[in-house]
């Protein structure tokens, strides 16, 4: 008899040990993968590379810590720094003294965004905003195209895409 009560004893501590676990108490595997989680994407937004540089050869280049960002699922892009902004002045006033240049301007979107724009993809839709952008500062539209390209979700922090754009040059065909 003393054998079966204790056996009860040991799956009752086990039963309750278990239940407090799963749903009472908290369980502390999956807090403490919470915690993982969000300390793996704070570095990983930490880790991705936001910088921006922008070069033609030997006879032109721009890099810059900072790049075009957009609040997620949105395609007006935030309003950037004034070094931001010349750096991109830079590249406007090359583009206007090289008219055989082109500009591409790839703009980055997540899988997981929602498209409120009139365009098929987001991506695009950012592209053409910044398009805007060089066009209406002196750019011939001639001299820019546009694309779009998936980015990385660690390239996001607090709603924000980090890294909006890549700009390459190109000669006109």
């Amino acid at each position: 008899m003393k054998a079966l009560y204790s056996i009860l004893l040991v799956g009752l501590f086990f039963w309750g040990y278990t239940l407090c676990n799963k749903h009472l108490c908290g369980n502390k595997k999956d807090t403490t993968a919470a915690a993982a989680t969000t300390g793996a994407a704070a570095t990983a937004a930490a880790d991705c590379d936001t910088s921006l540089t922008v070069n033609d050869g030997d006879n032109f280049q721009i890099k810059s810590d900072e790049n075009f960002q957009f609040a997620l699922s949105e395609d007006g892009f935030q309003s950037p720094s004034d070094e931001f902004l010349n750096s991109t002045i830079n590249i406007i006033d090359y583009l206007q003294e090289n008219s055989e240049r082109v500009l591409q301007i790839r703009g980055y979107y997540l899988e997981t965004e929602e498209n409120l724009t009139e365009e098929k993809n987001l991506g695009v839709a950012r592209a053409k905003s910044i398009a805007n952008y060089f066009v209406d500062n002196g750019v011939a539209t001639t001299q820019i195209q546009v694309a779009s390209k998936r980015a990385i979700a660690s390239c996001v922090e607090d709603d924000i895409l980090l890294k909006g754009t890549a700009l390459t040059f190109t000669s006109k065909n």
